[in-house]
């Protein structure tokens, strides 16, 4: 059979600049469509398996190429998964409709089989069986995928959030998801085709239950993660979220919180907040956060482990930024439960690691009646909602995280990372806690209180020659300090 004879006549091609914003993950689509077969379409990474070596390497500076037909297979593979790269619901509408986006993909896919098929003009045997196996994978995938769309693209009321990436509506889809329990979540920051019940490696394991959520363990190519369930209503009856004007009954958003605190915490180069998105596990759509190390100080606490740990001068001034690095974060998030049992510490000698965990409660919305009327946050200006008992501005701050505060300009940084994730009272509430810090970092440093080594670090005058320690001490005294709240005995 000939190479034209094996494919579907050809379709008009588009320009990519039609569909600027496509779809993402070729297998991860291919994962999501129904009833498809077991097998996946072939990556470029099985291709290379089957033939037993990757593309040989171009040699005197490029100037020979070498393994250019094989490497032109790659390319091709990687054009449709970059074809198929971000294109949510909405885009296929919005940008030339369903038509468009079939057009633009078989053109790819057209690629795919022209350089598969030039490869096989001049190579036999074995790999050019696995490059037939490739061929033969791309055609089963051009006659499935309309199928696919047909069900994604259905009426509105069965529809998938237009936010939502195709790739994670194919998985979602496949999973048996329902727009309902899509309500309060960012369809822009779910990765449900790399992460749910098919990819993962088992069944989820329970791991504790709190105030308002319980706690699985997933595991995906071998990596722990924390899940937990998307929750549209808190029947908690925890007072901190009803301070802070969350809607508590219809609508709690607890998982766009913590993303959102992920974003802050990526932009700031802190390390404390946990990068959170959205998956699917069980059959439930939930927060998916790496497992952090260690544990909770809470019960480090309760069997006396921290009166155990020599901490060393290196991993005690490590601990002592990190945790003023999650101060600096708390407050910008609106944070109102940062007690002791919601951050993880590890301790392997010199290395220390703090982790925020549990970030539900944030971003509070300062137009809120109920937050007006909660006389304990009215001392910090603009609603600052302080951390339980620290409720004032850092009193000292690492080098590293003042200067990405003073760099970062909000309405053109963070306020389009925050949008789907946060209303737009909850935006302009984070604004104003972002100005007032900016202010409050400009005076520490003018006052010396910006450290640039925490282990050699000592305060100006009036608080001349007391270390870091010894300061974080004192102001945790008056709780203004998370370390000298939660570690008065170190």
């Amino acid at each position: 059979m000939s190479d034209t004879d094996r494919r579907k006549p050809r379709r008009q091609s588009s320009s990519s600049s039609d569909f600027s914003i496509i779809v993402d993950d070729l297998q991860g689509v291919l994962d999501g469509i129904p009833d498809r077969p077991s097998k996946g379409l072939m990556t470029f990474e099985e291709l290379q398996a089957k033939f037993g070596a990757k593309p040989k390497k171009d040699r005197f500076f490029g100037l020979k190429k070498m393994s250019v037909r094989y490497k032109a297979i790659g390319e091709k593979l990687q054009a449709v998964k970059d074809t198929l790269t971000s294109a949510t619901l909405g885009d296929i509408d919005d940008q030339g409709g369903r038509q468009n986006f079939e057009q633009l993909l078989n053109a790819r896919l057209d690629e795919v089989d022209d350089a598969c098929a030039r490869y096989q003009k001049k190579h036999k045997g074995s790999k050019s069986r696995a490059v037939q196996d490739l061929r033969d994978d791309a055609q089963r995938f051009r006659d499935e995928i309309p199928r696919a769309l047909d069900k994604l693209l259905g009426g509105e009321e069965a529809r998938l959030p237009d936010d939502l990436k195709v790739d994670s509506a194919l998985a979602a889809q496949r999973a048996g998801i329902k727009p309902a329990q899509m309500r309060g979540v960012s369809g822009k920051h779910c990765e449900f085709a790399k992460f749910n019940d098919e990819t993962s490696d088992g069944p989820p394991v329970h791991l504790a239950k709190g105030n308002v959520n319980s706690v699985q363990l997933v595991s995906h190519g071998g990596v722990d993660r924390v899940f937990k369930k998307e929750q549209q209503t808190d029947t908690s009856r925890a007072l901190a979220p009803q301070f802070m004007g969350i809607d508590v009954k219809n609508n709690p958003r607890y998982g766009n919180r913590n993303v959102a605190g992920g974003v802050l915490g990526k932009m700031l180069g802190a390390t404390v907040m946990p990068d959170s998105k959205f998956a699917i596990s069980n059959g439930e759509v939930g927060l998916l956060m790496d497992k952090a190390p260690g544990k909770t100080l809470q019960k480090l606490i309760e069997p006396g482990d921290i009166d155990d740990i020599a901490l060393s001068p290196k991993a005690l001034a490590s601990l002592q930024k990190q945790l003023m690095d999650m101060e600096a974060c708390d407050l910008l998030t609106g944070q109102t439960d940062r007690h002791f049992g919601n951050y993880m510490i590890d301790v392997s000698g010199d290395s220390v690691t703090v982790t925020a965990i549990d970030n539900d409660f944030s971003f509070p919305d300062p137009d809120s009646d109920a937050v007006n009327m909660n006389p304990q946050y009215a001392e910090i200006p603009p609603k600052f909602y302080g951390m339980n008992s620290i409720r004032s501005l850092p009193a000292l701050l690492s080098r590293e995280i003042a200067g990405r505060i003073l760099a970062i300009d909000f309405n053109r940084d963070l306020a389009p990372e925050y949008e789907g994730l946060l209303t737009e009272p909850e935006i302009r509430g984070a604004r104003a806690r972002f100005q007032v810090m900016q202010n409050h970092v400009r005076q520490l440093d003018q006052n010396g209180y910006i450290v640039d080594n925490w282990e050699t670090w000592t305060a100006p005058p009036p608080d001349d020659g007391m270390t870091a320690t010894a300061f974080l001490r004192r102001d945790g005294a008056e709780n203004k300090s998370l370390f000298g709240r939660d570690f008065d005995r170190l």
